[in-house]
This record gives C-alpha cells, sequence and structure tokens, in this order.
C-alpha cells in the first residue's frame, strides 16, 4: 500500500512538473488561455473539485486539518500550480487576479509546511518569487 501512495505521488509530481512545464511555454507564445487550461487540468489531477472547494474556501490551516497529514503533497503541488496560474493573470495584465494567487498559493504553502510536508528547493524558490512579486504590487 505505501508504494502505491509513494508511486501515486511521485505520478502527482510529474503531472504538475509537466503542466507547468507547458504552460510555461504556452505563455511563452502568447497562448495564455491555453496555459491557464493547461495548469486547470493538472490541478483537476491533483486536488479533485470536492477537495478544491476546501483549499480555495477555508483558510489555509483549517483546509490542510480538516483533509489530513496524507495530503499535504496535494496542498503544496496546488500551491505551485496556483503561483503559475497567477504567472497566467499578471502577464494578461490582470494584477489583481495575479496578485489573489500568489497571495493564496503563499497561505497554502505555509499551511502545508506547518503541516508537515517536506518542500523541495524548487518549492522555496517559488515561495522566495511570489514574495518579491508580491512586493513589487
Amino acid at each position: 500500500m505505501i508504494n502505491r501512495r509513494q508511486d501515486y505521488i511521485v505520478w502527482m509530481i510529474e503531472q504538475t512538473v509537466q503542466a507547468m512545464a507547458e504552460a510555461a511555454r504556452l505563455m511563452k507564445a502568447g497562448k495564455f488561455d491555453l496555459a491557464l487550461i493547461a495548469i486547470r487540468r493538472a490541478a483537476d489531477l491533483v486536488v479533485p473539485p470536492a477537495m478544491r472547494a476546501l483549499l480555495d474556501r477555508l483558510e489555509p490551516g483549517s483546509a490542510v486539518s480538516v483533509l489530513g497529514p496524507a495530503e499535504v503533497d496535494r496542498v503544496r503541488l496546488y500551491a505551485a500550480l496556483l503561483g503559475e496560474e497567477g504567472a497566467v493573470h499578471e502577464l494578461r495584465g490582470h494584477a489583481a487576479e495575479a496578485r489573489r494567487c500568489y497571495t493564496r498559493s503563499l497561505e497554502l504553502y505555509g499551511a502545508a509546511e506547518g503541516a508537515g510536508a517536506e518542500l523541495l528547493e524548487a518549492d522555496r524558490e517559488r515561495i522566495s518569487d511570489l514574495r518579491s512579486k508580491l512586493a513589487e504590487a
């Protein structure tokens, strides 16, 4: 059972990385709608709609507590995808929507880390970038 869970987590990470790479390629090409679709499809895989409703509506720490410690990796991956979604909105000139995504991403990263998620170096770099973007706004 543990191997299956670990395999699934690795698969979710791979899907998230692929979606972020695809979104970056699409953003570079100016295809913002398609970039958002790629990000949202990955979010659907990582965080099913019912779980996302909790993450989007509840205070981050409460949402993570309700979901439980087994789901902190999902929260971490969703935080990364929200940061990418914010980048798409920023490139489109939708500053308020970008700021909302960046802020929620940072909140979810913090809640996930507080619940025991192991943040990777890439997560820490993303967090630093998000903080810089919010400071500039």
